[in-house]
């Protein structure tokens, strides 16, 4: 249903702070990204103590159970053994040892809906080859600089309306910048020489395939590890087709065919929309 995350030899006493995490503890393990949205407890996710040594890896420690937006408060709270699996995160420099720990349900592995953020930046349904619809979001699109992306706005002298982008999402534009230029590169350009078509590299599929996890992490709860553990439970979200759908989407039109044709701005490619 969800993925569970358990952090070795802590309490919920140092996760927690009233009705909130406590500040940086999220950051102090690596799960500021993948748990950026969790703030309350227990709205957003309960905490949990596991008191004796029958944690993962045989520790004590805590257990965080996001609330799925779809779904609400899961059927289990907390750790279970005999219902759960759960898969070691990246290990502390320093220690040698997990950060963290993620589990999930072996009678309930986690689907889209589940791992949805509270919040999401409407875009484009893009569908994995289990038939799971992944909502990914426009940053950029013809007519739209910043697609759907938070926007505010001023007037010129004209008393047209100009936007503005949202500081907080600088970083999501440029990368759907990048990506277009991921397409760019793929060949040396018309005006090209014969020694520079030569000597030209396409980029790695590599490249595009990170930028395509970055996209989906945008709305919903899922990092490398996350993503990789979907892919052992049958339910792959990243495939060399939905790899660049991902990608094509967050661009809001077929960027592919922009770069190819030259195709006139103000033309959007039939797609289904995931905004309200």
């Amino acid at each position: 249903m969800i993925f569970y995350y358990f952090l070795p030899c802590v309490t919920p006493e140092q996760v927690r702070e009233g009705q909130f995490f406590r500040q940086g503890v999220l950051e102090q393990y690596g799960l500021d990204g993948v748990l950026g949205d969790v703030r309350k407890v227990p709205e957003h996710a309960s905490v949990s103590g596991v008191r004796a040594a029958v944690g993962p890896g045989q520790q004590v420690g805590t257990v965080i159970t996001p609330v799925s937006k779809a779904r609400g408060v899961c059927d289990l709270v907390g750790n279970d053994p005999a219902r759960q699996k759960w898969t070691a995160g990246p290990l502390d420099r320093a220690t040698g040892q997990p950060k963290y720990w993620v589990g999930y349900l072996l009678a309930e592995p986690p689907m889209p809906q589940d791992l949805e953020r509270w919040e999401i930046v409407p875009g484009y349904l893009v569908t994995d080859p289990k038939g799971w619809q992944w909502k990914i979001p426009t940053a950029r699109a013809p007519g739209q600089p910043y697609g759907f992306l938070p926007q505010s706005y001023t007037f010129d002298a004209a008393g047209e309306p100009q936007p503005h982008l949202e500081p907080n999402f600088v970083w999501l534009w440029e990368l759907v910048g990048a990506v277009r230029d991921w397409y760019v590169r793929q060949s040396p350009g018309e005006d090209a020489t014969p020694a520079q078509r030569a000597a030209h590299e396409p980029p790695q599929q590599a490249e595009l395939v990170k930028y395509a996890a970055r996209l989906l992490a945008v709305n919903y709860r899922v990092g490398l590890l996350e993503l990789s553990l979907l892919h052992s439970l049958g339910r792959p979200a990243l495939t060399s087709v939905t790899v660049h759908a991902i990608c094509q989407a967050a661009y809001g039109w077929d960027v592919e065919q922009e770069v190819a044709k030259k195709k006139p701005e103000g033309v959007l490619p039939p797609a289904q929309s995931s905004s309200p």
